[in-house]
């Protein structure tokens, strides 16, 4: 549980595009709505390598994300 804690996180509000690759010019994957739980993979100092719960892997900047209450 203490690890699932570490590695989930929910997107912001208005809600933020999965990329690609960890570039602000990387195509969007698609929109992801505020709220959605996603699980990071890998860890840059500004984006994450996420995956959401349909398998959909892609880019994420660190500011667009929060933790889990």
């Amino acid at each position: 549980k203490d690890l699932r804690k570490q590695v989930e996180r929910i997107v912001k509000a208005p809600g933020a595009p999965l990329k690609s690759a960890p570039f602000h010019t990387a195509s969007t994957l698609e929109l992801l709505t505020p709220g959605t739980e996603v699980l990071i993979v890998i860890s840059t100092p500004y984006w994450y390598g996420v995956e959401t719960r349909d398998g959909q892997h892609g880019w994420m900047q660190r500011d667009q994300l929060e933790l889990l209450q």
